[in-house]
């Protein structure tokens, strides 16, 4: 059986055709134009807004693990010659101070719901009293997660401090990398990147 062929009357060709031209030429045409060549601009721009937000929350999250890591190492001994330490009934392949300034920026991070990448707790040293922590989750594992130097001299007056840096690198993942094409489609934009946090705190031991 043949299908059936829907068959305008020429009244209803007529009216359709007058209602696209008054579409095009009123206001609601010109309205419906308008919205067309803004609303890209208002979609990257919302994106933007929610992409950079975003950045500076996970940026204020990171510093405070970093912060509170630093705080735990400088307060602990300087047992930096020691190659292991059981902390808690865990053995780490690095010092106490080392393990416990890892362990308060972990805790810190999931407190904070900061959870994409999952800090593994076997550190390796990287010379000059450095240990580096890295990450297996997916997305992770360009960068060394953490870093805890323990033997960092800063120069302040006439003095020279023993200090402890704690910085943390993590990975963030964007939609303005995408969304921005809609305005300039040759634009080549990275869709994650790194975000570092550091703090430097003199040893008290």
């Amino acid at each position: 059986m043949a299908p059936k062929l829907f068959v305008f009357a020429p009244a209803v060709v007529a009216k359709i055709i007058r209602r696209f031209k008054t579409l095009a030429t009123g206001s609601e045409g010109a309205a419906l134009v308008e919205f067309a060549i803004i609303m890209p601009f208002l979609v990257v721009m919302a994106v933007g807004i929610f992409d950079f937000g975003s950045v500076y929350v996970l940026k204020d999250h990171l510093t405070q693990a970093a912060r509170e890591g630093a705080r735990i190492a400088v307060s602990e001994p300087r047992d930096l010659t020691t190659a292991s330490c059981n902390l808690g009934g865990t053995v780490y392949n690095s010092p106490c101070s080392v393990a416990a300034a890892m362990a308060a920026v972990a805790t810190d991070l999931t407190d904070q719901n900061v959870s994409g990448c999952v800090i593994n707790p076997a550190g390796a040293p990287a010379g000059n009293f450095t240990w580096n922590f890295t990450s297996a989750s997916t997305g992770c594992g360009g960068n060394p997660i953490l870093a805890i130097e323990r033997d960092v001299q800063v120069t302040s007056g006439n003095a020279t401090l023993l200090c402890t840096r704690v910085t943390l690198n993590y990975p963030q993942s964007w939609g303005f990398a995408s969304v921005i094409k809609l305005l300039a489609p040759s634009a080549n934009f990275p869709s994650s990147f790194w975000i570092t946090a550091s703090t430097v705190m003199p040893n008290l031991n």
